[in-house]
């Protein structure tokens, strides 16, 4: 049986399930993105998955940019291009 929802949305909802808080950071930006990227996702659903993850849980999109070490800066542009759309 398919399942209705799409890569990204699987995704987030795992998200929702996972405690941050109790892992320790060591996977960078660029080994979550091989695993965006190893199970189909476009650059293009990847800034969708963003744009979803600041509109329904904006702290919880900073938080997780926080725990993978992207600096101050770089989560501000992440977030306001997602609440844009302007990649």
């Amino acid at each position: 049986m398919a399942s209705h929802f799409s890569v990204g949305e699987r995704w987030l909802s795992w998200l929702r399930h996972w405690k941050l808080s109790n892992m320790k950071n060591n996977v960078t930006v660029s080994e979550w993105e091989s695993m965006f990227e190893a199970i189909g996702l476009s650059d293009v659903s990847m800034h969708q998955w963003h744009e979803v993850f600041e509109k329904r849980h904006p702290q919880g999109h900073h938080g997780f940019l926080d725990w993978l070490g992207v600096p101050e800066s770089e989560i501000e542009r992440i977030r306001i291009a997602s609440r844009e759309r302007d990649w």
